[in-house]
């Protein structure tokens, strides 16, 4: 038995009402606030300390402090203590780990990218729903007088018991997101326990139980037992349509990078507001490569096994065919039940046209 750390990531958007919404976007902004302070605040420091020639007994002093901040930003004050204290907290973790080689030194977070805030267990409550869930609650502040004040609750798939200590919020736009880690019980071999299997069997039987795989260019990844796993063609044709425009882009923008360099007679200057704008744009089509892939991965073939669930339509890509998307032939969808019978069984492989839809309609409805 092996127990290993799972994650799992929610989008929570349609969940916050107004006001919750609200407080953890002053959450996450406090939360960057803080980063970004101390992150420019050790740079200067750092400066000032290589202008003085780099003293050794006047090194600039690490630590996760942050509540000078409230001096001179007392917005901050309207956030959890919590969060003020967890922002400091994680951003010492990241500068110590650079003097360390494992990460780079951490640097100013932008307001247009993702964001994300560390809350810790003072700010939320795991309740036990059953052996497979359990309901995390986000309180408004950790205080006795604003016990049972929740903010929001989430039902993540994990057992109470297996929560972990913290959780991340995350937001992007007006889009947010939960993440949490928990314990996970595995029925596998330990490493020593696999190399005393391994021993015991005979060459054949070893080819049998070991499968490699291949990384290659012309076919992404094929099996030793003959299976290629590649994307089909029409992803291939749109993911290199997206890098095409985003080199497209690219060159542009050193075009415009060059012609201010020239004029202001040097490289070290502020970014113009076209220069900024075309960064942004240069990495949202960077960011739509992961989210095309993800949605290929979960598109629903031509002819494939249906499991229906409920009368709603399945959402897929403009690739599927007629009855997954029936409002682009303007056909109302019927509010019937899931048939059993012949109209369209679970493991059919017909494909679904507008034949299939009909008798599927028209048949009786069972519960």
């Amino acid at each position: 038995m092996m127990i290993v750390k799972h994650g799992k990531s929610i989008e929570i958007t349609d969940q916050l009402s107004p006001k919750a919404a609200t407080a953890i976007a002053q959450w996450i902004g406090g939360y960057t606030v803080i980063y970004n302070q101390k992150t420019l605040a050790s740079e200067a420091d750092y400066q000032a300390w290589a202008l003085a020639g780099k003293p050794v007994g006047l090194r600039p002093e690490i630590n996760a402090a942050a509540a000078h901040f409230q001096t001179d930003l007392p917005f901050l004050k309207d956030i959890p203590a919590q969060i003020r204290r967890n922002a400091g907290a994680k951003w010492f973790e990241s500068y110590q780990a650079s003097l360390k080689g494992i990460r780079s030194r951490p640097t100013v977070r932008s307001k247009h990218k993702k964001r994300n805030c560390y809350v810790t267990n003072e700010l939320f409550d795991v309740q036990p729903l059953d052996e497979d869930r359990s309901l995390i609650q986000l309180k408004a502040n950790s205080g006795k007088r604003h016990r049972g004040q929740y903010l929001t609750g989430v039902v993540m798939p994990f057992a109470a018991e297996a929560a972990g200590k913290a959780l991340y919020v995350s937001r992007k736009g007006r889009r947010f997101w939960l993440s949490m880690s928990f314990d996970k019980e595995l029925d596998v071999m330990n490493e020593s326990a696999v190399r005393q299997y391994a021993v015991s069997l005979t060459d054949e039987e070893l080819t049998s139980q070991v499968e490699g795989f291949d990384l290659g260019v012309k076919r992404q990844v094929t099996g030793s037992s003959g299976a290629v796993y590649h994307l089909p063609d029409e992803a291939l044709a749109a993911l290199a349509k997206l890098e095409d425009r985003r080199a497209r882009y690219q060159r542009k923008y050193a075009r415009i990078a060059r012609a201010n360099d020239r004029t202001a007679g040097t490289v070290k200057r502020k970014r113009t507001g076209g220069e900024k704008n075309m960064q942004c744009r240069i990495g949202r089509y960077s960011e739509k490569r992961p989210r095309f892939r993800t949605t290929i991965r979960t598109t629903f073939p031509r002819k494939s096994r249906i499991t229906p669930r409920s009368s709603r339509p399945l959402k897929t890509s403009k690739s599927a065919t007629w009855c997954a998307n029936p409002k682009r032939n303007s056909v109302k969808t019927p509010d019937v039940g899931w048939p059993t019978g012949p109209a369209l069984s679970v493991a059919s492989t017909e494909p679904c046209t507008r034949s299939t839809w009909a008798r599927f309609a028209s048949s009786p409805r069972t519960n």
